[in-house]
């Protein structure tokens, strides 16, 4: 059996015995054979979170970690040495790793699990870089399932809270979201910068969550209003702090794919809330259910997540980061052309993806005659899942090109604001055809584009901006999208009451699409940003 024994680093206690020092002799004094000094040591340090205990069979103690505390395990060369020598006694199993805040030196703790967990959570390892990613893909699709199911479940929220009474009160509590959302948005990217932005993740994971199950419970049109207007506020702080994070442990040649994975998650939240309306129709569940269930599944996993999630740790020497005001940082910002071109191509094509979220199902149903259900799942299925491939394969594609060119991710984004383009003006053509076939497959077009453009936005905004201003300038970026988003949805309705053909409205649209192509070509990465890491995170 492999077996572990622990010795301590700094003295615990008043009279404790020097257990490493080669000069004294004594009853816990340990040595190695003289053929295994010259080989080097393996060592890490390990954060142990919320208190770790693990007792083996032959254990006479208990070996016990603590929040605060970190452990330095020291690993011998992998050369095989049965036994060491004990200066005073006979000899005893060898000592394979050290565990200094082991309380009894002849605690022992086999090797495995523990180990290899403590290893993938130690924040100064590369390998944490994409532990880092995968706790915040499932925060991702719960940011964007908690905000869609409710479109899905319309017409059962709908009749269980009568006082709504009109379509214009259900489109103010869906534009009450986007404003919220919007406003807050570059606030939530601001406290991200200043202090942790692990703290702003979890604390908006666990808040949203809070007010998804309240949700559940809502009995009139003004608490759903106010459930609708807190919600956006709490999801206002995740996606700027989250993707700032990522981009902290992810510089180099694997930003493009980290940022990629997390906005799969995005993708995934989209389709799973498209089909809540199957849990709001069945008669053993209904919509309350769900809200009851997503929420309390995002509070439970902001537990796990406030102790597993670190921030990026500062190099040494590295002074601590500037806390400017609002003011200095918006002056900052605003005074980088770059980030203001990056800022008008990242809202030009979102105004397509808004007409495509909120109005594609019914243009679907109305134009090819289909069922409501049949038009929701056309709409939204198929573009979605084509932005997922579009996000891994943009993200693969820009890291491989920045290895020769630091421009290789805008011209990645370029080349999906190209499919973008070419998706609107075939989506406006469709309808002529006749085919439902035809529309979906420039819809498919549209994901895959977007995939690539959606990819892209944080990794070349940290080719323009310094860390400390990540987070507030995709906060700012949110803003001005979302806000012209919202003018998108009213400028259509004007259009198709107007009965401008839909060939037009969608050639209007890719137009867009390719002024801002061009704009996205006219960003230069600053050169004091350029961040080399070959081989890792």
């Amino acid at each position: 059996m492999d077996l572990i024994s622990a010795s301590s680093v700094a003295q615990g206690a008043a009279g404790a015995t020097d257990r490493t020092s080669p000069g004294r002799a004594g009853p816990a004094d340990w040595r190695r054979p003289s053929r295994l000094r010259s080989a080097p040591d393996r060592r890490w340090s390990v954060p142990f979170p919320l208190g770790v205990g693990v007792r083996s069979p032959r254990s006479r103690g208990w070996l016990a970690g603590f929040a605060s505390g970190r452990a330095e395990i020291r690993f011998p060369p992998r050369r095989h040495s049965p036994r060491v020598q004990r200066r005073d006694g006979p000899s005893e199993p060898r000592l394979e790793r050290t565990i200094p805040w082991c309380p009894n030196r002849n605690g022992r703790l086999p090797r495995g699990l523990l180990f290899t967990c403590m290893k993938w959570l130690d924040a100064t390892k590369r390998s944490y870089a994409w532990v880092v990613v995968g706790l915040l893909v499932p925060v991702a699709l719960l940011n964007y399932l908690d905000r869609q199911m409710l479109a899905a479940m319309k017409f059962s929220v709908m009749n269980d809270i009568p006082d709504i009474g009109s379509e214009a009160n259900w489109g103010k509590i869906l534009a009450l979201f986007k404003w919220t959302y919007a406003g807050l948005s570059p606030i939530g990217g601001f406290l991200a910068d200043r202090f942790s932005r692990r703290h702003v993740i979890v604390g908006s994971l666990a808040v949203w969550s809070a007010v998804t199950w309240t949700t559940g419970h809502v009995t009139t049109y003004d608490q759903l209003l106010l459930t609708r207007a807190v919600m956006g506020i709490s999801e206002a702080f995740y996606i700027p702090a989250a993707l700032a994070l990522i981009a902290d442990f992810h510089s180099g040649q694997t930003r493009s794919r980290a940022v990629g994975l997390h906005q799969m998650g995005i993708y995934a939240g989209v389709i799973v809330g498209g089909f809540s309306g199957y849990a709001a129709d069945h008669p053993a569940l209904g919509w309350r259910w769900m809200f009851d269930v997503c929420g309390l599944v995002g509070v439970f996993y902001a537990v796990p997540l406030w102790f597993l999630l670190r921030q990026r740790p500062r190099a040494a020497g590295a002074a601590p980061g500037s806390r400017t005001s609002p003011s200095a940082v918006l002056h900052e910002l605003l005074g980088n052309r770059s980030f203001i071109l990056l800022v008008l191509y990242f809202t030009l094509p979102a105004m397509a993806g808004w007409i495509v979220r909120d109005w594609m199902p019914a243009i679907l149903k109305a134009e090819f005659g289909i069922g409501q259900g049949k038009a929701g799942v056309s709409a939204t299925l198929y573009w979605m899942l084509a932005c997922i491939v579009g996000a891994f394969c943009g993200g693969w594609l820009a890291d491989r090109w920045t290895r020769r060119t630091q421009r290789g991710r805008i011209y990645t984004s370029a080349l999906g604001m190209v499919c973008i383009a070419v998706a609107m003006f075939g989506v406006g053509y469709s309808p002529q055809t006749g085919r439902l076939g035809v529309a979906i497959a420039f819809l498919i077009l549209f994901g895959w584009g977007w995939g690539f453009f959606d990819t892209n936005n944080m990794p070349i905004l940290c080719q323009i901006a310094p860390p400390q201003l990540r987070a507030t300038g995709y906060g700012l970026m949110n803003l001005v999208s979302i806000s012209c988003g919202g003018l998108a949805d009213w400028w259509f309705g004007i259009l198709r009451d107007l009965r401008i053909p839909l060939l037009a409205i969608f050639g209007i649209f890719a137009s867009v699409a390719l002024l801002a192509t061009g704009l996205v070509l006219l960003i230069r990465p600053r050169r004091d940003l350029i961040e080399p890491n070959p081989g890792g995170a």
